[in-house]
């Protein structure tokens, strides 16, 4: 948190990644990033699940994010004992994951 008004508009619209995805016959067909990741790396994450069944959409998810040319470090970090490139992919599975929510069947 911060009471800087710069700082508070960047968080709206960079950092943990939340998106909405729209899906017709069990298939990932549009979505939108409402958050990105800092790097940008949600937008073409949810560009390319398009056409994605949707059983396989949130480990895909992951995988796109490492084809992206995110910035974020391979080196270990000493808090997390993961790397920051590993933990952003974590968080845009978990999003998908959450859009993907009322559609997957239990």
């Amino acid at each position: 948190d911060s009471d800087d008004p710069l700082i508070k508009e960047f968080a709206r619209h960079f950092g943990i990644p939340e998106v909405e995805l729209k899906v017709e016959e069990e298939k990932v067909v549009g979505g939108k990033a409402i958050r990105s990741a800092p790097c940008g790396s949600t937008y073409f994450v949810v560009e390319e699940l398009k056409g994605t069944r949707i059983q396989d959409a949130e480990e895909r998810a992951g995988i796109l994010h490492h084809n992206y040319p995110c910035l974020a470090t391979m080196n270990v970090d000493w808090q997390f004992k993961d790397t920051l490139m590993h933990r952003a992919g974590y968080f845009a599975k978990q999003a998908v994951k959450y859009a993907l929510k009322g559609h997957m069947k239990r």
